[in-house]
């Protein structure tokens, strides 16, 4: 089982909790998430005449990684799904909060940041949509552990 908690403490609501158990106003699809990627920074001293090449490495540390995350949104209504595609997007959208992967019983606290782009949430005629579901993607950048 995997679960996404987004600590939501600074929008004065209690923490939006997201599983791959289908039904609710939200779920993770079986192939809706993949590990957090954390690409890595070369720090190099100036280069200088008299050695070819680049300058000496000097550091290489991990940079600002992303999740990307494939979520559905459901509700008995119409105005209920718009109110848990807002819910959601306002959750990505704080300037910084901490999120929670939870794979099977391993979990993993990252601090993450505000999305660059809104939920991309799919066709709007989709027969998804008549039934009252949306399917949303984001990416979410994620700070390293320990930064």
């Amino acid at each position: 089982m995997i679960s996404v908690a987004f600590d939501r403490t600074a929008l004065t609501l209690p923490t939006l909790t997201i599983t791959s158990t289908p039904g609710g106003d939200f779920w993770i699809p079986e192939d809706g998430t993949e590990w957090p990627r954390f690409p890595r920074r070369k720090e190099r001293a100036p280069a200088v005449r008299y050695i070819a090449g680049p300058g000496a490495l000097l550091a290489r540390v991990s940079d600002l990684g992303t999740f990307p995350l494939t979520v559905y949104a459901a509700g008995d209504t119409d105005g209920e799904v718009w109110d848990n595609r807002e819910a959601l997007q306002a959750a990505v959208d704080q300037w910084m909060y901490d999120l929670t992967l939870t794979v099977g019983s391993a979990s993993r606290a990252y601090t993450a940041e505000c999305v660059d782009d809104e939920i991309a949430w799919g066709e709007i005629d989709s027969g998804m949509v008549r039934r009252r579901i949306c399917r949303g993607t984001v990416s979410i950048p994620l700070y390293p552990q320990g930064a």
